[in-house]
C-alpha cells in the first residue's frame, strides 16, 4: 500500500518565510517611529507637570524654582531631573523660568545632537511649551 505523504513542500515554506521577512521589513520602522513619538510625548508630558510645579511654586513663595528634585517635587509627585530618556533641568528667578528636556539617546535624539523640547514662563502669563527643535523630531510623520 502506498502512503499519501502530506506536508509542505520546501517551496511552499520559502515563500511563506519570504513574505514575513518583507511584512517585518515594512513593520519594525514604524514601530521604531511609534516609539520615538511616545518618547517624545513623555517629555513633552513631564514638562506640562514641572510647568505646573512652576505656578504653584510661585503661588506660594512668590518665585520660580531652579531646581526640580528637592523643591518642586513637593508640589507634584513623580517630578525627576533623568528618567531614562530625557534629562530635565530648569532654570527660574522672581520673574520667569525655563525649564527643557535633553534626549539622552535614540534613534532619533542621541544625546548631543540637538533634541530639546522646551517649556517657559512668566509671572502673570501661561505657561507652555515654547518649542520642540533637534534631531528628535526628524521624518517622524
Amino acid at each position: 500500500m502506498l502512503r499519501k505523504k502530506s506536508g509542505f513542500t520546501i517551496v511552499e515554506l520559502l515563500i511563506v518565510v519570504i513574505i514575513i521577512g518583507v511584512l517585518a521589513t515594512l513593520a519594525i520602522p514604524q514601530f521604531s517611529k511609534a516609539v520615538e513619538k511616545a518618547k517624545l510625548s513623555k517629555a513633552v508630558n513631564m514638562l506640562g507637570l514641572i510647568t505646573k510645579a512652576q505656578a504653584m511654586k510661585y503661588a506660594e513663595d512668590d518665585t520660580y524654582s531652579a531646581t526640580i528634585v528637592g523643591d518642586l517635587d513637593d508640589f507634584v509627585d513623580g517630578l525627576v531631573e533623568d528618567d531614562g530618556d530625557w534629562d530635565y533641568a530648569c532654570a527660574g528667578d522672581a520673574d520667569d523660568f525655563s525649564c527643557t528636556a535633553s534626549r539622552q539617546d535614540g534613534t532619533y535624539g542621541a544625546a548631543g545632537t540637538g533634541c530639546v523640547v522646551t517649556a517657559a514662563g512668566t509671572v502673570g502669563a501661561t505657561t507652555t511649551i515654547t518649542s520642540v527643535a533637534g534631531d528628535c523630531v526628524k521624518d517622524i510623520p
